[in-house]
């Protein structure tokens, strides 16, 4: 009895003298890049070799399980000042922020990028000119992800993505045709037009003709995720694609982001399919990323 109390009364102290900051902590990150910055990433199957610049920012309240959010630039390819636009939300909100560059020379015009490379012609698709899916550009964001969480000590299964207008158009598009990617939300902001998850619309302006043909049971997974579609309240100005396909979308940013989201509730509907997509206006916002993206990250983080 007597060994049995000493070896309590040992414990006891020991549990007293000891700080909290002294025991292990298992969330505390060790990254290799902390701050504001680039790098430069390649991955030797995705995008034909090719390397891309990244722009990142990572916040000083750094843990492994920090959320991670990919930023997809618009069609001026500033991938840098979209990363500036979100640094004080990533501060204030606590994720870390990876911005790619996708440059007009490697991923040249709308079937570069906004369409991401999945058709040499994205307006007249064939099995004959369908790219390699390792070559979409929309193939490289699991394997950067794997790599962010290298230099970053993340723990993280899934990550985020955040696209705005030309990057709007790539971010719905990623969550229609990479299904089994680690996107954990999507937010697209003001796509200048959609890709509807209609199967009698032919691609681009829907999924007939595009490289793989979808079930209801596929469909039922992409309802399923989590998609945020946002768009400013005075985003009706801007110069916007005008075929006649685009043009039964709506004749605005605000008013073709509404017929997207209701025409897809619609076929959930018709096949009875849980929803999780979301349709948001910015207030007081234009075609303008520095009020939507801080509104996408409070969506998403607080």
């Amino acid at each position: 009895k007597m060994k049995n109390f000493l070896f309590t009364a040992v414990l006891i102290l020991l549990s007293i003298s000891c700080d909290k900051n002294d025991l292990p902590d298992d969330t505390q990150a060790n990254p290799s890049i902390t701050g504001t910055g680039s790098f430069e990433f390649s991955y030797e199957e995705i995008i034909d070799n090719k390397s891309i610049d990244v722009f990142y920012h990572v916040p000083s309240n750094l843990s492994n399980q920090t959320p991670i959010l990919f930023v997809l630039h618009g069609g001026s390819r500033n991938a840098g000042d979209y990363r500036n636009s979100l640094i004080n939300s990533s501060n204030d909100l606590g994720f870390i922020v990876i911005a790619p560059r996708f440059t007009s020379q490697d991923f040249s015009g709308g079937d570069g990028y906004n369409l991401s490379n999945i058709f040499i012609d994205g307006d007249n698709p064939s099995q004959a000119t369908l790219n390699s899916e390792n070559d979409w550009v929309i193939s490289i964001f699991d394997p950067l992800f794997e790599y962010v969480k290298e230099i970053t000590d993340n723990k993280s299964l899934k990550y985020d993505l955040y696209g705005n207008s030309a990057g709007g158009q790539l971010a719905h598009r990623f969550l229609l045709f990479k299904t089994n990617s680690n996107v954990n939300r999507v937010v697209a902001s003001a796509p200048g037009w959609f890709t509807v998850p209609d199967v009698n619309i032919d691609f681009p302006y829907g999924l007939n003709k595009g490289p793989f043909q979808y079930s209801n049971i596929l469909l039922e997974e992409v309802f399923f995720k989590k998609l945020y579609i946002i768009v400013g309240e005075y985003d009706i100005y801007d110069d916007i694609r005008d075929t006649p396909e685009a043009m039964l979308q709506g004749e605005t940013r605000l008013s073709r982001a509404l017929h997207f989201y209701n025409r897809s509730l619609e076929i959930s509907d018709q096949i009875n399919s849980l929803f999780n997509w979301e349709f948001h206006i910015v207030p007081s916002a234009g075609h303008n990323n520095s009020l939507t993206a801080p509104f996408a990250a409070n969506l998403l983080y607080n």
